[in-house]
């Protein structure tokens, strides 16, 4: 691109003398509308009922033994060396015998690897704020596995490395700003000094979330220098308005289908344009198309596992607008579908990667539909389950397993924190 001011250079991306980012969410829009609601198993692989079974039951004792080994946390810091070494034998078999996320089929070293990235993610979080909960942690490091099987799928870039840190990191301190209650004036300065500084101008931060969050921006300028890396920026701001865009589900004026359906292509797209820009520094234009669909799939699948809560709490998604108005088995169908046709014609690695991955969306699908099968009929959710690698009756039994879990802690007065900390060697 020519030399430009920030402002019409990430701009410049959105069109064709960019990346055809705007070109790019037409085109999946429409794939998206193409695809039929109806579910075509010959595209998928059924799972035996006989396999289901085996796999709950490895399933449970895996629950088993994760559960114990959190019981067994000891007090005594002489003891919790051994229970750590016991927690990492622990994980490596769960992620061994695991098939929702299909770990099991990477191999053992790469497992492994992508274990200590994710130790190494904990430790340099806590670290960096040790007020950050459990829940922005995890959600942190959803982000981090996109990238994980991005960086698979490229055959290079690091496990972790502390740009994809920071990056992860980044997404849950501003999208829980905007989604909380600060005042208009609070978040009109707050977005105006992120702008700025995402930019590259000088900027006087005022708090410690402003702090925060220019710090995990300096962190990547540290490995991708601005002037070497003028695109990244790009798709940084891109993400960053695709994220401001999404502020209208949370308005009181009622968005349609179409309107919910645009937020959410831009937001899913952009949100992982910067986890391909992270792996080498570099975006290859002709992945553009791809990863907005793969985004996109990843944001409707986020919005249909979280359908019930957004509706409880009164936040627009497409789907939740589907949900009232009882069209949600067509979307999960159209998901699927989606999913199939993009892995299909638009991947352009190599075949295992690929399995892992779309088998990986296949199971996110069913897992929320069978999570919760109120929202459809029963013969719907039958034809899911013979998709799904686990019974729905294993499902509700994690949900269950997870909820007594936190009840024993808060009686017991555990600290998962605490847990964290020795299992990742979280050593301040």
């Amino acid at each position: 691109m020519e030399d430009k001011s920030g402002m019409e250079r990430w701009k410049s991306a959105l069109g064709n003398e960019g990346f055809g980012v705007n070109e790019a969410l037409e085109q999946v829009l429409e794939l998206w509308k193409g695809i039929p609601a109806q579910i075509r198993t010959e595209k998928f692989r059924l799972v035996p009922e006989k396999q289901r079974e085996e796999n709950a039951k490895r399933g449970a004792a895996a629950l088993g033994r994760m559960r114990k080994h959190v019981k067994d946390f000891p007090q005594a810091m002489a003891a919790q060396k051994k229970w750590k070494e016991q927690g990492e034998r622990t994980v490596l078999e769960a992620m061994e015998h695991d098939v929702i996320f299909q770990m099991g089929k990477l191999p053992a070293e790469v497992r492994k690897q992508f274990l200590e990235a994710t130790k190494e993610y904990f430790r340099q979080t806590r670290r960096y704020d040790r007020e950050l909960g459990m829940e922005e942690l995890v959600q942190g490091l959803k982000n981090y596995f996109v990238y994980f099987m991005l960086a698979l799928a490229a055959g290079e870039g690091e496990w972790f490395q502390r740009a994809i840190w920071s990056y992860s990191l980044l997404y849950p301190y501003t999208d829980n700003f905007l989604d909380g209650d600060y005042s208009p004036a609070q978040k009109k300065r707050f977005n105006d000094m992120l702008v700025r500084k995402l930019l590259g101008e000088e900027v006087q931060v005022q708090d410690e979330l402003e702090k925060k969050v220019c710090g995990l921006i300096d962190v990547i300028e540290e490995v991708y220098p601005r002037k070497d890396f003028e695109d990244l920026y790009d798709f940084l701001m891109i993400i960053y308005d695709a994220q401001l865009g999404s502020l209208s589900q949370h308005e009181a004026n009622k968005l349609g289908e179409e309107e919910l359906l645009r937020v959410s292509v831009y937001k899913g797209g952009a949100s992982i344009y910067v986890d391909q820009c992270l792996i080498n520094g570099r975006m290859d234009r002709r992945d553009i198309y791809f990863l907005t669909g793969f985004g996109f799939f990843l944001q409707l699948a986020d919005d249909l596992q979280d359908v019930q809560e957004d509706l409880e709490n009164g936040h627009q998604t497409y789907m939740t607008k589907l949900a009232e108005n009882e069209k949600l088995a067509e979307a999960a169908g159209r998901l699927l579908g989606f999913a199939a046709r993009l892995f299909a014609d638009d991947w352009r690695g190599s075949g295992d990667v690929r399995e892992f991955m779309f088998d990986n969306c296949v199971q996110l699908v069913c897992t929320a539909v069978l999570q919760k099968p109120r929202y459809y009929t029963k013969a719907f959710v039958e034809e899911i389950e013979q998709l799904a690698v686990l019974p729905a009756e294993f499902l509700k039994q994690m949900e269950n397993e997870g909820n007594e879990m936190a009840g024993e802690w808060a009686r017991e007065s555990m600290d998962p924190m605490k847990m964290l900390d020795v299992w990742a060697d979280c050593d301040m």
